[in-house]
């Protein structure tokens, strides 16, 4: 057999680029006339309503250029939705024909479902041009976006918005939130994230598939419930994520953490290794102002 080295490097390009392609950020170039002609604008997030952008009801062709795309013929994606792997030159002939007002990618590993998705506006009461998430980001400056979202909408799922990159001083929503000054954090979002892991799906050091560490999330009630905040490494003063004074119970997914009545880690401080359910138990209820883990 004759090795033909020239079709096997033409392979090797191949699936690397198919590699290349499977791992990009999502991407689509969405164009006023067929054939990706007239004007044409490339987006990197979902738009729940494209006439903030200029574009609703303008779309005469797309261009996929990574990821799969939901299109939909309605503001905030109702309407005929159908999902999308392959770009269209001319959608003459389809309900979607100068037709597509809401769009937004499919999250990329396949979890979760194509209705669970969050907006965050850049003004307060769902007010302003709006960014559509459907996957984890560690660092929304590389989207240009860090630092901005004064309301947030929920359209499916759980959902954790935090002030830092990777995922840290982290707040656990499952509603709306029209004023993000609420639960301060607003124009303060770096990083988000579907879903909250607890203790038995966490996989931190010691835990297979290692990575994520330890969190402690705090709760406004006893008994884990209501509003949270998720916290991995410390937080110096709960008041800067609109927390102190709040808590009534505890869950942790690793560690041993200290908490203390003031900020700074200053006042009496108390240190803990598992769930507290009642924090007046420990005589610390609606009296924590900053928490550190002290080790894992």
């Amino acid at each position: 057999m004759t090795w033909n080295w020239r079709a096997a490097l033409a392979v090797i390009f191949l699936l690397a680029a198919g590699t290349a392609s499977a791992s990009a950020e999502p991407s689509i170039t969405v164009c006023e006339d067929n054939d990706m002609r007239g004007r044409c604008v490339t987006l990197r997030h979902g738009v729940n309503n494209l006439r903030d952008w200029g574009i609703s009801n303008a779309i005469s062709s797309f261009r996929i250029n990574s990821g799969a795309w939901l299109l939909c013929n309605g503001v905030d994606f109702r309407g005929d939705c159908r999902r999308f792997t392959n770009s269209v030159r001319n959608l003459n002939g389809t309900p979607f024909q100068d037709a597509v007002s809401s769009l937004r990618p499919v999250r990329r590993d396949g979890s979760g479902s194509e209705r669970s998705a969050i907006v965050i506006y850049e003004r307060t009461n769902f007010r302003g041009r709006s960014w559509v998430f459907t996957d984890d980001i560690a660092n929304l400056a590389a989207l240009g976006l860090n630092d901005q979202g004064s309301s947030v909408r929920v359209l499916g799922g759980t959902w954790q918005i935090c002030r830092h990159s990777g995922y840290r001083g982290c707040y656990t929503i499952r509603e709306d939130i029209a004023d993000m000054r609420a639960v301060g954090l607003n124009n303060q979002i770096s990083s988000i994230r579907e879903g909250y892991r607890g203790p038995d799906d966490w996989d931190g050091p010691g835990r297979p598939g290692g990575g994520r560490g330890a969190e402690i999330t705090l709760y406004r009630d006893s008994g884990y419930r209501g509003p949270s905040r998720t916290i991995r490494y410390e937080e110096s003063n709960l008041a800067a994520i609109g927390f102190n004074d709040a808590a009534s119970s505890l869950r942790l997914s690793g560690g041993r953490w200290q908490l203390c009545s003031d900020s700074g880690f200053r006042g009496r401080c108390v240190t803990v290794d598992g769930d507290v359910g009642n924090l007046a138990d420990w005589r610390m209820n609606d009296s924590i102002s900053s928490v550190r883990r002290i080790s894992r």
